[in-house]
């Protein structure tokens, strides 16, 4: 192995490791960012330079892993823009969702669920940030609080629309669109995804021990098979050597083979005497 396929063996590792870590990591991250946007304080903000100084971290790793550093920064110029452009740090969850779509741990499914959801919680946070920051302050608007955006923004992405809450400015409606369509799209997925797997598993064949039972009732049946075969020969041989039953001698051939007996005895014995 030469050192560059080393380098990505040993990159593709910290991958398969970190991700699932780096998905929680980017659930605090989006949690955190929100609070300090709505509500800054001391320990909102600690919290979420934590959690951005772990995506730093992760970063700096991938680029000491790589086989060819510059080629990999070259590659994640976004990421490397948004780690230190505040307005672009919504890449990180993107690109953290697409890494967990490209895990080879789980199947395509399971892939695809991770990523679907994890785009669905990251349109719902920013998408109710947005939608609050579009229509805070406008008089025929309902929404008055992110709590309320929230809300809204989950009951829309889930295409329920109970009807309580409508956005009324331009890009609240806008970005209403945008979330609607992600929600619709999600529900696909996911749908496909439930599909997918209930087909792949009925077209799978029987259960294992099915088929292991069957198979040990052919060996049985061929083993019956041959078992017959062998008495059949076995009665066949029997047959063909055992000899035929003996007639019993006649009466009258006993009585020929005395006659004959006696006859050969006579002329020694009627020999006249000298």
């Amino acid at each position: 192995m030469t050192d560059e396929a080393a380098a990505e063996s040993r990159l593709d590792r910290y991958r398969r490791k970190s991700t699932m870590p780096l998905l929680i990591n980017g659930l605090l991250f989006m949690a955190t960012l929100v609070a300090t946007l709505i509500d800054p304080n001391q320990v909102s903000t600690w919290a979420f330079w934590a959690t951005w100084f772990v995506f730093l971290v992760d970063f700096l790793i991938e680029v000491a892993l790589s086989p060819v550093k510059w080629k990999f920064v070259a590659r994640h110029p976004l990421t490397l823009v948004s780690l230190f452009f505040p307005p672009l740090r919504v890449w990180l969850l993107v690109g953290l969702a697409y890494r967990a779509f490209k895990m080879k741990t789980s199947s395509l499914q399971g892939r695809v669920g991770y990523a679907a959801v994890y785009l669905v919680a990251v349109t719902i946070v920013f998408g109710a940030l947005f939608e609050y920051m579009a229509e805070a302050g406008t008089p025929a608007s309902h929404i008055d609080s992110y709590a309320d955006s929230l809300w809204w923004t989950f009951v829309s992405i889930t295409t329920v629309g109970y009807g309580d809450m409508v956005p009324v400015t331009a890009i609240g409606r806008l970005i209403a669109a945008g979330i609607i369509a992600v929600g619709i799209a999600t529900l696909g997925v996911v749908t496909a995804t439930i599909t997918g797997t209930f087909i792949k598993s009925d077209s799978s064949g029987p259960p294992k021990e099915l088929t292991d039972a069957a198979e040990k009732v052919h060996t049985l049946l061929s083993k019956l098979d041959d078992l017959g075969e062998r008495l059949a020969r076995i009665e066949s041989h029997q047959t063909t050597a055992s000899p035929g039953p003996t007639a019993a001698p006649s009466s009258t051939d006993t009585t020929e083979s005395t006659t004959s007996t006696k006859s050969a005895a006579t002329p020694d014995d009627e020999l006249p005497e000298h």
